[in-house]
């Protein structure tokens, strides 16, 4: 999550490096963060009220980022399939 650089973006000169090697290292998988948010929510509930609150919203930010992207990918294909 952030910013992930857009092609020509990055000096990749003397790196021995595909474009499809720059894009797998530059891919973001939704999935895999909300699997791992998931799970470290199981992880500050046992912790209780002893865990200090910014870690709590940090997770929910990080999660509503992950829902907001999702809405907006879902709706630029509808957009693009002329719906």
């Amino acid at each position: 999550m952030g910013w992930v650089p857009q092609e020509g973006y990055l000096d990749l000169s003397g790196l021995n490096l595909s474009p499809e090697q720059v894009d797998e290292a530059c891919r973001v998988d939704l999935d895999e963060w909300r699997k791992e948010l998931d799970s470290v929510d199981g992880w500050f509930k046992g912790i209780g009220s002893k865990l200090p609150r910014g870690l709590e919203l940090t997770r929910e930010w990080l999660l509503s980022a992950i829902e907001a992207t999702e809405y907006e990918e879902s709706h630029v294909e509808l957009g693009a399939k002329g719906n």
